[in-house]
């Protein structure tokens, strides 16, 4: 089989949940290819889908190493920072990004979350509120974020 076809096949393991089998795909693979940049992309994905995030954020550092301006693994690695409840480092992994990163509104929207987590309500509605400007769609998702829930007003 060849690599970009072991490659797909992990790919549609992680995203069936089948994350046993896509790390056999991608470890098979790494023997071959070594650690390139879209195998740990993808490694990430399966890390992250199991919600193991210690290694997912040891991956999103392997990603810089490669890559610095990679913006998805600032964005994957602070967030991987908050799940592991430090949320301040989440939020300065975020802004230590590069400057790529403004023109995300997952940046804006996950930097809400954080600073709502951390009680800084104002900023957590700035942020949000220019995530929304930038993608309609976060609306729907902030609505039910458990991260926001400070932001929402009690029900009478």
């Amino acid at each position: 089989m060849n690599a970009l076809r072991i490659f797909l096949a992990a790919q549609g393991y992680a995203e069936l949940g089948m994350f046993a089998e896509a790390h056999r795909e991608l470890d098979a693979l790494q023997k071959t290819h070594g650690h390139g940049l879209e195998i740990l992309e993808c490694r990430l994905c399966i890390y992250m889908g199991e919600k193991r995030w210690h290694e997912a954020l040891l991956t999103t550092g392997e990603i810089r190493l490669i890559c610095p301006h990679a913006s998805s693994s600032y964005i994957h690695g602070a967030y991987c920072l908050h799940e592991l409840k430090q949320t301040d480092e989440a939020k300065k992994l975020l802004l230590a990004g590069p400057a790529s990163l403004k023109a995300n509104p997952l940046y804006y929207y996950n930097l809400a979350c954080y600073e709502a987590t951390l009680g800084n309500l104002d900023a957590a509605k700035d942020y949000l509120k220019t995530s929304f400007q930038m993608d309609g769609t976060l609306e729907k998702i902030a609505f039910s974020d458990p991260d926001l829930s400070g932001l929402r007003k009690p029900s009478t």
